[in-house]
């Protein structure tokens, strides 16, 4: 037996086979890149282009939020 649950670990002959013995899978990343990005100030466009590509100073890290 398992933890609390009333039914055995394993039965070959069960459709409802369960083991309590694993925890779920983080979800995986999503790879980044790729993208292409619109920066706006204001009303108007400042920088456009690949994700890959965007000059540092638009990038959040550098704000100190």
């Amino acid at each position: 037996m398992i933890n609390t649950n009333p039914r055995p670990s394993f039965a070959a002959t069960n459709g409802e086979f369960g083991c309590a013995n694993f925890d779920a899978a983080p979800p995986l990343l999503m790879p980044k890149g790729g993208s292409y990005v619109t920066i706006w100030q204001g009303s108007r466009i400042v920088w456009e282009g690949n994700e890959e590509a965007i000059p540092t100073y638009f990038l959040q890290e550098d704000f100190d939020l």
